[in-house]
């Protein structure tokens, strides 16, 4: 760990900090750090290093801040602040690994990723300010247009200083890294969508008031923001909106990249590429204002060019039809700002302000404006005074006069009052228009204007009216039918289609068949995005019960140590994840789950395998070192018993490399024993020269492998006597001299059966010579009388012999004599006190030959 100064005279001085010896801090000389300022001690704090790990601070002296809190002592945290007078020191790394170094700058953490480059949380050391810093991506700046863009975008955004609009602090570049340092700010309202849904129609236009707030004041400066959207409409910490990402903005006599945007957002001169101004800009928070009040884009389609045909062709649902909670003079605001031709539109964001501030006054002043309004839509001047104030049950009657003047002004009257009644039904029927009710209900209410205004224009209208409306629900319901039926077969035939996939195990590609492209005629239908919904879920589930029930065999193998099992399990494992494409990546992190379940298995699976072979190999050692086993019938020269008892081990375990050395000692005791039922078939035909007789008088005549004894006869005598020899006492050159008496019956037999000889010769000379051995005298095996008696001259002998190939009988007699000659060199060597050498030898005989005859026999 380390202390970087960030401020004052040492800032860039930075300390390692050494967990053996104390780091100091203060004014003296001796500090590590050095601050020289008014009322910093000598020494005024200490870094010490904390047990097990990590370090903390102490004060010496009064004045001490961590964070900009006082302290006394306390533990330090990567990115913990000490404060001694003015001078700000922090401890740790200052930047977390993958974020970049910017002078002035603590980089906290990514906000968000662009086109252009990356937007940080950080702190602006100077200012102990927290800011939003947007800086370059570095595999643009090669690129001195996409620099001038990046520049010109600081600039833009530095132009405009407004409530409603992000402020730029910064604007820098430090060799190749360019940047710029902006109010940090508490999300956008695409995220407030996200949380919560739609607005509430009051908030929605308070929030779109502060937008057209900063609209005006950048349309005062000539700048169009071209993609004003809620992702780039900011809240601050008290719920105000500010205008944001001006990474498209331009002023409008520049005339290129007209047509950049976002598709959902963007107006159709936009799209078209033709000339945009600040109205471009209204459309857009018009596209803005009907998501807020909906939580759905106006336009959508499966492509973007679907999405960007609309903005030019369409009209919208409007807003008061898809939410019922938002009032007619609402939506009506919301269509004006969406008007295909610029023109239509509101012309200045201050023009709308005035519409958005009416709505927005106290309810008495707005009710009073929307009453007025909705009465000018319906009639004109005293017809808005009749409708308030006319009883609506009116008797007329018809009254006859002599008098002419009498009549006319009867008739007037009667006239008037038939043109009242016009009147009152022409409101109903245009209060009934007006309403939000639905099609069916509007029907009713159309039905009730005709039944209370009989005899009226109006009622003959609403009629008419009631009567379309029905027949026009009816075939709605009609088309509903038969696109919910063609939904439904266009369901079961991705259904059939991805069944195979599933049961193949192909999840990824089954869930695509369920992401395609929906037919045009059922694009929208909310039952067949329902089903499309179930289906896809469907496939994730069966995607996770398979790697559930990979995981579960794994597991289950695991805890049951089955080696047979678990190798199985790792296998499907590895089968699973070798071919990634198969699945979909919301597993991403099931499968790295099952990878680390696999590495472990595998490592289980090594662990295992290793204890196998550890047991195996100990019961390799107990078979040639028992009473009962391959040592104790080698010492009686029965090879026969030898290859059993080897051959019987071999079948008995896996194919490994122990029954391979197994099967190597069978192929040479077969070879032994050829030789050995030869030498004994040729006694009973004539006695053999015995090696080492006065004048060679004496023969072998016999050879009892039960009792182990050689019967030799002293032909000198005259009574030819005879003596029984214990075959443990012939020295392996008297076997070779016996042995050389017999032709062999195969290549091999002879030089196998005396390895055998030469091996338990050794075998028994090694352990009566390490019996005797005393550790408490140096003296020990180094006498004549108790060194190691016999030399490598036959092993020598006998590994020259050896011939190339790979018989089966090879490797193990080759292993056993490279054994014998290391174990007689390191035996020699301490018989004649060469010590180093013989440790050298006895440790390259256990280190290379552990699982040979005389190593497993060596008490």
């Amino acid at each position: 760990m380390r202390l970087t100064v960030e401020t004052g005279p040492l800032a860039g001085t930075v300390v390692s900090l050494d967990r053996d010896r104390p780091t100091h801090l203060g004014s003296g000389p001796d500090c590590a750090v050095r601050v020289q300022e008014a009322g910093v001690a000598t020494q005024h704090a200490v870094v010490k290093a904390l047990r097990g790990e990590g370090f903390g601070i102490k004060a010496l002296a009064p004045g001490l801040r961590v964070n900009g809190q006082p302290v006394e002592a306390t533990p330090l945290e990567d990115g913990d602040v000490i404060e001694l007078g003015t001078t700000r020191i922090a401890y740790g790394q200052l930047q977390r690994r993958g974020l970049p170094n910017v002078a002035g700058y603590r980089i906290a953490g990514v906000l968000g990723r662009g086109g252009m480059g990356t937007v940080y949380r950080a702190e602006q050391v100077s200012l102990h300010r927290e800011v939003a810093l947007k800086v370059l991506s570095r595999e643009l700046i090669k690129d001195p247009q996409f620099v001038a863009k990046f520049v010109a975008e600081a600039r833009a955004a530095a132009k405009l200083q407004h409530p409603n609009v992000v402020a730029v602090f910064d604007v820098e570049h430090a060799e190749d890294t360019y940047y710029y340092a902006m109010e940090l700010m508490q999300g956008s309202l695409e995220d407030e969508l996200k949380k919560q849904g739609a607005l509430a129609v009051d908030r929605a236009l308070r929030v779109v008031a502060d937008a057209a707030a900063g609209l005006a004041y950048a349309e005062s400066l000539g700048i169009v923001h071209r993609d004003i959207k809620p992702d780039n409409l900011m809240l601050d910490q008290h719920g105000v909106v500010k205008i944001a990402d001006l990474g498209l903005a331009r002023s409008d006599d520049d005339v290129e990249e007209q047509a950049i945007g976002t598709p959902h957002f963007m107006a159709p001169e936009q799209v078209l590429k033709k000339d945009i101004d600040h109205r471009t800009d209204l459309y857009a928070l018009g596209c803005t204002f009907y998501r807020l009040l909906t939580n759905r884009t106006p336009f959508r389609g499966q492509t973007v060019k679907d999405i960007l045909r609309a903005q030019v062709k369409d009209d919208a649902e409007p807003v008061h039809k898809v939410n019922n909670t938002v009032p007619a003079e609402v939506s009506a605001i919301v269509q004006r700002l969406m008007a295909k031709e610029p023109k239509d539109r509101y012309q200045t964001a201050n023009d709308l302000l005035e519409d958005l501030e009416r709505l927005l006054q106290p309810p008495a002043k707005k009710g009073l404006w929307i009453g007025l309004a909705a009465a000018g839509v319906l009639i004109a001047g005293g017809a808005v005074y009749y409708a308030v104030t006319k009883p609506k049950d009116v008797i007329t009657e018809k009254v006859f006069y002599d008098d002419p003047e009498k009549q006319r002004f009867a008739d007037e009257n009667t006239a008037l009052r038939a043109q009242q009644k016009e009147q009152r039904a022409t409101i109903a029927l245009l209060e009934a228009r007006l309403s939000d009710l639905a099609d069916l209900e509007l029907a009713s209410a159309l039905d009730q204007v005709a039944k209370a205004h009989p005899d009226t224009k109006a009622a003959i209208e609403a009629g008419q009216r009631a009567e379309r409306l029905r027949a026009a629900v009816a075939e709605r319901q009609q088309r509903a039918t038969e696109r919910q039926q063609r939904a439904a077969a266009h369901l079961a035939t991705l259904r059939t289609t991805a069944a195979p996939l599933v049961a193949a195990g192909d999840f990824a590609k089954a869930l695509a068949v369920f992401d395609g492209k929906v037919p045009g005629e059922l694009e929208g239908e909310p039952t067949l995005q329902d089903g499309l919904a179930e289906q896809r879920a469907a496939v994730l589930a069966a995607a996770r019960a398979a790697v559930a029930e990979l995981r579960t065999g794994s597991e289950t193998a695991a805890q049951q140590r089955d080696p047979v099992a678990l190798a199985a399990a790792n296998e499907r494992l590895a089968k699973a994840l070798g071919d990634r494409n198969r699945w979909p990546k919301d597993l991403d992190a099931e499968l790295a789950s099952l990878a680390e379940q696999q590495a472990r298995g595998s490592q289980l699976a090594v662990e295992l395998a290793a204890a196998a072979t550890n047991s195996r190999w100990q019961a390799y050692a107990a078979l040639l070192a028992g009473t009962e086993g391959i040592g104790a019938a080698l010492q009686r020269l029965d090879f026969a018993a030898v290859a059993e008892l080897a051959e019987r081990f071999a079948a008995a375990g896996p194919d490994d490399a122990i029954a391979a050395r197994a099967r190597s000692l069978v192929a040479a005791a077969r070879h032994a024993d050829t030789f050995a039922q030869a030498l004994r078939s040729s006694l009973q035909n004539a006695p053999i020269p015995f090696p080492g007789s006065a004048e060679d008088s004496e023969v072998l005549t016999a050879w009892d492998v039960g009792k182990a004894q050689l019967t030799v006869v002293d032909t000198s005598k005259r009574s030819n006597r005879e003596r029984t020899v214990p075959i443990a006492s012939l020295s392996p050159e008297t076997w070779q001299g016996l042995a050389e008496a017999v032709s062999p019956p195969a290549a091999g037999a002879r030089l196998c059966f005396l390895a055998f000889l030469t091996l338990e010769s050794h075998r028994a000379a090694a352990d009566a010579f390490l019996g005797r051995l005393d550790a408490r005298q140096d003296q020990s095996g180094t006498r004549t009388e108790d060194a190691y008696p016999l030399g490598t001259t036959m092993v020598e002998l006998l590994r020259r012999r050896l011939p190339a190939g790979d018989d089966t009988w090879l490797p193990a007699m080759r292993d056993e004599l490279d054994a014998a000659a290391r174990l007689v060199a390191g035996l020699r060597a301490l018989s004649e006190r060469r010590h180093l050498a013989a440790a050298t030898h006895l440790e390259k005989l256990l280190a290379d030959h552990p699982h040979s005859y005389l190593v497993l026999r060596l008490p």
